[in-house]
């Protein structure tokens, strides 16, 4: 495997980091141990808030904040959507840095991700790709693998005396996915995103204008090892299904190989300003615009048929107001609302058939009592799906507030526990759900049924952790980590059809090991 070999090259980069010559100005984030600003959530609210918007990297991002990450962890469980497992065990292995090297600033991270899950069923896809209006999958419940590597970097230059810096970024994900049970399914991918950024310091702030273009393809391929279930159509759970749509799912027990080729391009408008005496906001306004094509390849592999176009437009804006950090940690507030709307070209009819639309708006608060992070959000979301077609439809509304606190407490004069807890509510505010039983498959059945439940059922979630860290002079910050999450619905749900009904809770427990240096 590859993995040894690329978790190297990052691991010597980041060394070379660490012991870089560094002139940056002394600040109060730059003066805490990494460990310390990783267990902030105001820090770490400004960190994911930066690398996203990838623009603010010099003095917004702690100088020398590396870290390796190693996770593990195991879930159980039925209260999962129609493309959930029932049991999950995950390996997560990642390691990323930022330094500042004279007028450069370069940030990098790596990620592996493996993930074995038992009884996937019902739609079998990459995860990533979720409104996609073409997919395939079965009744049976399929064991599957996923290997998914990412890698992100960016490097920001100063010129004129800094007061133009422009930012690079590149994103790349690679996957592979498969099953092997009958029936078995195989789906690769990747996805590679260039952006590119120019900006100018202002007085009292900065203006930025960023471009992203990207392109990628999954494809999928579908087969048996056994030829008595290859030439199945009496048992439902050997059939394979074939969706074009949002409802218009057939019987397809062979041949079932398709390619999604996509393209997306877009722009951000970014800026800050400090504002009153003691606050500095951020935000950015975006756009992104992504056409996926999907295609049948027929024996021929020069040659294919359209099955589906789907467009997607998405607009969203954060916003981010910190107080100045003159103490250990800032205090943080977070606003990001976006925008999601699909439709598609159907082939097969010659005309749009599905449409899509999310909307979404988080508000987020950090800040720091002393020893104690404490981090709340309040979020909502609406999504629309309809299939013209057959009529199929489904809606729901949400409000999420949650809560999440964590506390240092010093055990020995170089080492610390740090409890966490976090307590969320998923309440449903509407849901609305249209399936006609007149010629609706029974795998169409299956799955909206089993995701309406899902999504109009209220839940909750509660969570537990327990960090013990260590602080060494010559190893750096060493960080160990058990935790534990539970989730369950809050109301009984009515069920139509038990086999598409989801669970009664879901568990989750796992261990973390994090160095910094």
């Amino acid at each position: 495997m590859r993995i040894p070999i690329v978790l190297s090259i990052f691991l010597a980069a980041i060394k070379c980091m660490c012991i870089a010559d560094v002139n940056a100005q002394s600040t109060a984030m730059d003066s805490l141990s990494n460990s310390a600003y990783a267990q902030s959530y105001s820090w770490q609210q400004l960190y994911d808030f930066t690398v996203l918007n990838k623009v603010w990297l010099k003095d917004e991002v702690k100088s020398n904040f590396n870290r390796l990450d190693a996770n593990a962890f195991l879930a159980k469980g039925k209260w999962i959507d129609a493309q959930g497992a029932t049991q999950l065990r995950t390996l997560n292995l990642g390691t990323e840095g930022k330094t500042n090297l004279g007028r450069f600033s370069v940030w990098g991270k790596f990620n592996y991700h493996r993930s074995m899950e038992d009884s996937t069923r019902l739609r079998h896809q990459t995860r990533t790709n979720a409104d996609a209006p073409v997919y395939f999958g079965s009744l049976r419940n399929n064991y599957y693998e996923r290997n998914v590597y990412t890698m992100q970097a960016l490097v920001q230059y100063g010129f004129d005396q800094q007061r133009l810096p422009v930012t690079l970024g590149v994103d790349y994900l690679v996957g592979n996915h498969f099953s092997n049970n009958d029936p078995r399914g195989r789906v690769s991918d990747f996805q590679l995103d260039l952006s590119a950024a120019v900006g100018r310091v202002l007085s009292n702030g900065d203006i930025h204008v960023k471009l992203l273009y990207g392109y990628g393809r999954e494809r999928v391929g579908v087969g048996y090892k056994n030829d008595r279930y290859a030439n199945n159509t009496a048992d439902p759970l050997y059939i394979n299904y074939y969706m074009n749509g949002f409802g218009r799912a057939k019987d397809q027990v062979r041949d079932i190989r398709y390619n999604d080729d996509f393209i997306r391009y877009g722009t951000d408008l970014l800026f800050s300003w400090n504002v009153f005496t003691d606050y500095k906001v951020f935000a950015k306004a975006g756009w992104l615009y992504e056409q996926q094509f999907f295609k049948f390849y027929d024996s021929t592999p020069l040659t294919y048929s359209p099955l589906n176009k789907y467009k997607r437009n998405t607009y969203d804006l954060d916003v981010l107001l910190k107080s100045s950090a003159s103490d250990a940690s800032p205090r943080v507030y977070r606003l990001r609302a976006g925008v999601v709307d699909g439709r598609d070209y159907n082939y097969e009819i010659a005309q749009n058939n599905y449409v899509y639309r999310k909307e979404s708006l988080l508000l987020e608060a950090s800040d720091r009592f002393k020893n104690t992070s404490v981090k709340a959000a309040l979020g909502y979301e609406s999504t629309d799906s309809e299939d013209g077609s057959v009529a199929v439809s489904l809606a729901y509304q949400t409000l999420k507030p949650a809560l999440e606190i964590n506390q240092q407490i010093p055990v020995a004069v170089q080492s610390s526990l740090i409890p966490r807890i976090s307590i969320s509510y998923n309440h449903v505010l509407d849901s609305e759900f249209s399936l006609p039983s007149a010629f609706i498959p029974i795998f169409t059945q299956t799955i909206m049924q089993h995701n309406y439940l899902y999504y109009s059922t209220s839940s909750y979630q509660l969570g537990l952790g327990l960090d013990y860290q260590v602080n060494h002079a010559r190893l750096g910050n060493v960080v160990i980590g058990l935790y534990s999450d539970y989730w369950q619905p809050s109301a009984s749900m009515e069920k139509t059809n038990d086999i598409a009904a989801p669970g009664k809770d879901r568990f989750q427990s796992g261990i973390r090991l994090t160095a910094f240096f």
